[in-house]
């Protein structure tokens, strides 16, 4: 059993996974702009292989990417490396964080937050978020909803990817008591391409959904005012208007209050 994205970094672009950061990074940028606000730098926490923050670094952001897996972050400044695009990576918790220079944009994307497990957890991030923040900066990040993982993610297997090489497969269940959702990633990889030799490697995966009333609540404890939470078509990679428990995912936008004149 592997640690969660050690060895599912070497095939987790392969898998269609950076389509979902790269959209996000868009969308932020597109709702920003509809507040009149522009942001200049930005911190993306759970960066993993960089989809987000190499679209954020494309349109000029001075962009920071945070993850604690060191295999993600190797890919991640790879393409950064082959894009020549100037980004920051550091290996850090995203409950427990200090950058030397508040930004003025934080992002968690792809259920980064359904992965802390208990209200402890979610709580210490948001307060690192909140300080990580300029005054009026904002903090935009999605969540999979109670609701995605009753109806998705209980007692569920299926095929996540498969190609002539690559074979991913999901395998979840979820308790309604405690909203815990273990899912076990099992990957086969083909040793010799020409043969017919596979690997097979394990990651156990666990996330937990909270109610979006308990969010806004630990977002507002952190100082952190939240100010819209829109459900996310993630076949369209659109956002249909205000969330609410029966949608699939949500995406929250909190802002830290400007400071005082």
């Amino acid at each position: 059993m592997r640690a969660p994205y050690s060895a599912y970094a070497g095939v987790y672009d392969r898998s269609g996974q950076t389509r979902f950061g790269e959209a996000m990074a868009r969308i932020t940028i597109e709702w920003l702009a509809s507040q009149e606000f522009q942001p200049g730098s930005v911190l993306d926490l759970a960066t993993g292989t960089g989809a987000a923050a190499l679209a954020f670094a494309r349109e000029g952001l001075v962009t920071t990417g945070l993850d604690r897996s060191p295999e993600m972050l190797a890919q991640a400044a790879e393409k950064a490396r082959s894009e020549q695009l100037p980004i920051t990576l550091f290996e850090a918790d995203m409950r427990a964080f200090e950058i030397e220079t508040p930004t003025e944009l934080v992002t968690a994307f792809f259920d980064s937050v359904n992965y802390l497990i208990s209200d402890q957890d979610l709580a210490a991030c948001f307060r690192a978020v909140e300080q990580a923040l300029t005054p009026g900066g904002w903090f935009v990040f999605d969540a999979n909803t109670i609701e995605r993982y009753r109806q998705a993610w209980n007692d569920s297997t299926e095929i996540a990817f498969q190609d002539d090489y690559t074979l991913v497969i999901y395998r979840s269940s979820f308790d309604p008591v405690t909203g815990v959702s273990p899912l076990l990633l099992t990957t086969f990889e083909r040793i010799d391409p020409e043969g017919d030799l596979w690997r097979r490697w394990d990651e156990t995966h666990i996330e937990r959904g909270y109610p979006l009333a308990e969010i806004e609540r630990l977002l507002a404890e952190a100082g952190l005012e939240q100010v819209s939470v829109e459900a996310l078509n993630e076949r369209a990679m659109t956002l249909e208007g205000p969330a609410t428990e029966r949608s699939a995912r949500a995406v929250f936008f909190a802002q830290k209050p400007a400071s005082p004149e």
